[in-house]
C-alpha cells in the first residue's frame, strides 16, 4: 500500500527578526523565506514533512509554537518598522504573498483566516500555546494605518490578487 500523501492545510507567516537575508537558522525553521530583495529560498525541510500530526521526534521545519503540524511556515526577513538590524520590506512581502498563493494553488489550500494567517493571528487564537503573544507579523511599514488585526486581511488580499 502506497504511504499516504501529505495534508498540508494551512499556511502561517512569519518574520525572521534577524537580518535582510536568510541564515541557518531561518533555513532550520520555515519551509520558506524571502530575503529583503524579494528572492525566495528553500529551508531545510520540504512543506510534507510538516504534512502530519507531528511529534518530538520528527524532523520538521518548527516554525510556529502549537501550530506545526499540516502547516507550511513562510518568513519574510527583517522585522518591524525599525527593527534592527533590519525592517523587512515591501518587496519581500510581495513575493511572500506570491509563494503563498503559489502554494495555496500547489496544495489546494483556501485563502481564508483559518488557513492562510499570520504568526500573530495564529497566537491570538491559540492562547495556550508557545505562540501566544507573538507579534509577527502585526504590522506594515509602508501602510501604517492598518491595525495589527486589519494586517492579516491586508496579506489575504495580497495572496488572492496573485491566484
Amino acid at each position: 500500500m502506497p504511504p499516504v500523501p501529505p495534508q498540508l492545510q494551512r499556511i502561517c507567516l512569519h518574520w525572521t527578526a534577524g537580518g535582510l537575508t536568510p541564515n541557518a537558522v531561518d533555513k532550520q525553521h520555515y519551509h520558506f523565506i524571502v530575503a529583503g530583495d524579494g528572492t525566495v529560498v528553500s529551508g531545510k525541510y520540504t512543506p510534507e514533512a510538516n504534512g502530519k500530526q507531528l511529534t518530538n521526534r520528527d524532523k520538521y521545519a518548527a516554525h510556529c509554537g502549537g501550530g506545526n503540524s499540516f502547516t507550511i511556515g513562510i518568513a519574510v526577513c527583517g522585522g518591524p518598522k525599525g527593527f534592527k538590524p533590519g525592517t523587512f520590506t515591501q518587496a519581500s512581502l510581495e513575493s511572500a504573498c506570491r509563494k503563498i498563493a503559489e502554494c495555496c494553488h500547489y496544495y489546494g489550500i483556501g485563502v481564508t483566516p483559518e488557513t492562510v494567517y499570520t504568526h500573530y493571528e495564529f497566537g491570538l487564537r491559540h492562547a495556550g500555546t508557545d505562540s501566544a503573544g507573538k507579534i509577527d507579523i502585526n504590522q506594515i511599514p509602508w501602510e501604517p494605518s492598518l491595525s495589527p488585526k486589519a494586517v492579516g486581511d491586508y496579506i489575504r488580499q495580497r495572496v488572492t490578487s496573485y491566484l
